[in-house]
């Protein structure tokens, strides 16, 4: 398994420990879906959406040619209709902002996590909060043609 998916495999665990049961305030970690590509069921709300579609080879050292290479995550909290609000959107940024900052590195493979942005994102009809989009990076060493 490559580095890449490992680490993708660990965003994945983390964010669903973001639900009620584990003293967060929101449940979006209730439901974790990978790559979604079709509209989510209200059944499925509330739900994590999470994507790695780039990743950066930054040097790290020209004299022995070491890498860091830097994934990006973009994560979509989506709500359940009956919590379609700003405040919600915001609480559940919170969790997942506190889970991603229990361990920055990841259990010891990264090198730290960092923040990109952060969008509370209206619904179609563009009148309420349906959620909220983040996108972090998380550096990690990699060779250059190491998978």
């Amino acid at each position: 398994m490559s580095k890449r998916q490992t680490i993708f495999d660990a965003v994945k665990v983390r964010f669903a420990t973001a639900t009620t049961a584990n003293a967060y305030a929101s449940n979006v970690g209730q439901k974790v879906f990978e790559w979604q590509l079709v509209p989510v069921d209200l059944d499925n709300l509330p739900c994590s959406l999470l994507s790695d579609p780039i990743e950066e080879a930054l040097i790290d050292n020209k004299n022995t040619g070491a890498f860091v290479r830097q994934l990006t995550i973009d994560a979509s909290l989506l709500l359940a209709e009956v919590n379609q609000t700003a405040a919600k959107a915001r609480a559940a940024l919170a969790d997942v902002i506190t889970a991603i900052g229990t361990d920055p590195r990841w259990g010891g493979l990264a090198l730290r996590t960092l923040p990109v942005s952060e969008e509370l994102k209206l619904d179609d009809e563009g009148e309420r909060i349906s959620g909220v989009r983040l996108v972090f990076k998380i550096e990690y060493p990699r060779e250059a043609w190491e998978a």
